[in-house]
């Protein structure tokens, strides 16, 4: 399965803690900050206070942005460093009323939510607010089953390998440089409130792989700036994706191969195009050919400029036919699309057998604040699948 966007387009998906020691986080009345390690580029274009206390507001090429957590209620305050007039807080649907006083954005949360607040409707610099639920059973520092990050420092972690029983923690005010690869393993997770950070990275490589793999939750994290593919489970069984925000613009997305029971949940997606390049983002599945397995075995063969795989010539499908997977069981939950052109998306099985994709329920999606409950309304092309459902 692939959750396609076009290369070379700037975007992000945007697709808590208890106190852990005293530097982990702050707690006042419910809310839950996090304060930032030394060195993490702070952004100089937005402040913001959440319930009266300052917050740490996050520095990248595309946006800015804030993490916290609560419970119940909370106050934003968030004060741009220029003139405006005019703010729109996406996604629409969710309707949070304003007020704007000495150049002060303010409103009140009841709920946990991901939200973009553009200024003038610029929407290549908002300021994304990930304002996210109270986590619950934090692991502890020193459990042998769990590869704990824990905050104010960033981290040259390199390659993370977990194997079953495992779990990567990233607490809120961490930042962790590094990627993530688990291989035949079982009941793996990575969660947390602090970043997986891809920025020093020069060259592609895949940010979190999970390879024959059964029972992965990744859950809360922020992904910042993966050079290639972001989330990658292959071959893999039981997948959910909850509240993984996604911060990037250097030719990252997902891409999933041969899994059953796959589920996403609480997914932005948000255009923020680049003004030269155009580019579509949109949510697809594809069951066919294995040309990576190809080209590992046919190194001469040239990838294309944008990264991708070649296809395999006609005259040499029947020899990798077998090496075709399967998808299965894949729900689709509380997506948000937004831009000024829907996307395109895909739901293609390679035939109407084996390989045909199966069983998939795509719930609350929502482009441009309407509820889609159809292909059309959708913009999906759905071939060769069965059982394909909307909520």
């Amino acid at each position: 399965m692939r959750c396609r966007c076009r290369r070379h387009a700037r975007r992000a998906v945007i697709v808590g803690a208890v106190l852990v020691m005293g530097l982990a986080s702050q707690v006042r009345a419910g809310v839950v900050t996090y304060p930032a390690p030394d060195g993490a580029a702070r952004a100089a274009d937005f402040r913001v206070r959440v319930d009266g206390q300052a917050q740490f507001v996050y520095d990248s090429e595309i946006a800015a942005f804030v993490s916290f957590s609560f419970s119940k209620s909370v106050h934003v305050a968030v004060t741009p460093q220029k003139a405006f007039s005019r703010v729109d807080i996406r996604p629409k649907h969710r309707n949070v009323a304003f007020t704007i006083e000495n150049g002060t954005i303010q409103f009140d949360l009841d709920e946990p939510c991901q939200l973009s607040i553009e200024l003038d409707g610029d929407i290549e610099r908002p300021l994304f607010l990930f304002a996210n639920p109270v986590e619950k059973k934090v692991p502890k520092p020193d459990d042998k089953r769990v590869r704990y990050f824990g905050p104010g420092r960033i981290h040259e972690a390199g390659e993370i390998v977990l194997e079953s029983g495992q779990t990567l923690y990233i607490a809120g005010g961490a930042v962790v440089r590094g990627r993530v690869r688990a291989e035949g393993a079982k009941n793996v997770k990575v969660r947390g409130r602090g970043i997986l950070d891809g920025s020093h990275r020069d060259y592609k490589t895949q940010m979190l792989k999970f390879s024959e793999c059964t029972n992965v939750d990744l859950e809360g994290i922020t992904i910042l700036n993966s050079y290639g593919w972001t989330v990658v489970p292959v071959k893999s069984d039981n997948v959910k994706i909850d509240n993984v925000k996604i911060v990037g613009w250097r030719d990252n997305d997902g891409d999933w191969a041969t899994v059953e029971n796959i589920r996403f949940e609480d997914i932005r997606v948000e255009d923020s195009r680049e003004k030269l390049i155009e580019f579509r983002i949109g949510l697809s599945i594809y069951s066919g050919d294995c040309p990576q397995e190809y080209h590992r075995q046919n190194p001469n063969r040239k990838r294309s400029p944008l990264g991708q795989w070649m296809p395999v010539p006609d005259d040499e499908l029947e020899t990798y036919a077998g090496k075709r997977g399967r998808i299965r069981n894949v729900h689709f939950k509380d997506i948000e699309v937004t831009g000024a052109e829907p996307p395109k998306s895909f739901l293609i099985g390679y035939d109407e057998g084996e390989h045909s994709v199966q069983n998939v329920i795509i719930e609350n999606l929502r482009i441009n604040g309407v509820h889609v409950d159809g292909a059309d309304g959708g913009h999906m092309v759905i071939e060769r699948a069965k059982s394909v459902r909307f909520k």
